[in-house]
């Protein structure tokens, strides 16, 4: 989708800092984080819903999460991680 923006962060046309990437997922540090370690994984290809991620998108996605996570665990000792999934809107 031309305007969205999470395609431009997960196809790098913005200024960002990539922690992990595949050929399905980009993953990031979030510019303005809730805590130390908050990262978005963004698919590569436009989705507005998880329902829309083929099998290997959605296989990325959770790979990712893990690696992201055990990196959070070793870097930040948190507590706990929290992953969630935000859907149903494009913001430009």
């Amino acid at each position: 989708m031309e305007n969205c923006l999470g395609c431009r962060l997960s196809n790098q046309e913005e200024n960002l800092h990539v922690i992990y990437e595949n050929e399905f997922v980009t993953c990031i540090l979030d510019h303005v984080p809730h805590h130390a370690g908050h990262a978005l994984i963004l698919p590569k290809k436009h989705k507005a819903e998880v329902t829309e991620l083929d099998e290997e998108e959605s296989l990325s996605v959770m790979r990712a999460s893990q690696l992201v996570a055990r990196a959070i665990h070793a870097l930040y000792e948190p507590k706990g991680v929290t992953i969630c999934q935000n859907g149903g809107f494009t913001v430009s």
